[in-house]
């Protein structure tokens, strides 16, 4: 399942000097259902040498 900070905890998840790992686990949250969508794409984005819009492309779901 996917995890995601809220903006308004971006401060408080970024701060070194937060260490509680319980607190920061508070934090964490499942998105809403419609919040986030998976869609497949190439393996080309597996290499960080890659780069540009084509990257964003869907690509057909494995068979």
């Amino acid at each position: 399942m996917a995890q995601w900070e809220a903006v308004r905890h971006a401060d408080a998840w970024l701060d070194p000097a937060h260490t509680d790992p319980d607190e920061l686990r508070a934090l964490r949250r499942t998105p809403a259902d419609g919040l986030l969508t998976a869609t497949p794409v190439s393996t080309v984005v597996d290499n960080v040498r890659n780069n540009g819009p084509q990257l964003l492309e869907p690509v057909p779901e494995p068979a």
